[in-house]
């Protein structure tokens, strides 16, 4: 860790138009890779809080497999319902590594 900047994973592991449920630091992270960035929300959904990495990613909508929320996962925020958002994280690829960071508290 450098700077609040935790190492996830290699960037290899995370494929353009893909995504993938971690442990970071004891917290659950998602992380979504799409031609623009690797992005990381918080790995819950704001309805009952199942995990998301169980859904499915169509281009950049996450659909929760349990109650068929969807997300956009460019910005966080929910498609439906309207009004619900992810929580994101920091994420970036420093070299060959996909690194998270959390808010400070």
């Amino acid at each position: 860790m450098s700077d609040g900047w935790h190492d996830v994973c290699d960037e290899a592991d995370l494929w353009e138009g893909d995504m993938m449920g971690v442990q970071v630091a004891g917290n659950p992270v998602l992380l979504v890779r799409d031609a623009e960035a690797v992005r990381a929300f918080r790995d819950v959904c704001p309805h009952q809080e199942n995990p998301l990495h169980t859904g499915v990613l169509d281009e950049e909508i996450l659909v929760c497999e349990f109650h068929n929320w969807m997300f956009d996962t460019t910005t966080g925020e929910a498609i439906n319902p309207v009004g619900e958002c992810l929580t994101l994280y920091e994420a970036r690829v420093s070299g060959d590594r996909i690194e998270v960071r959390f808010p400070a508290i």
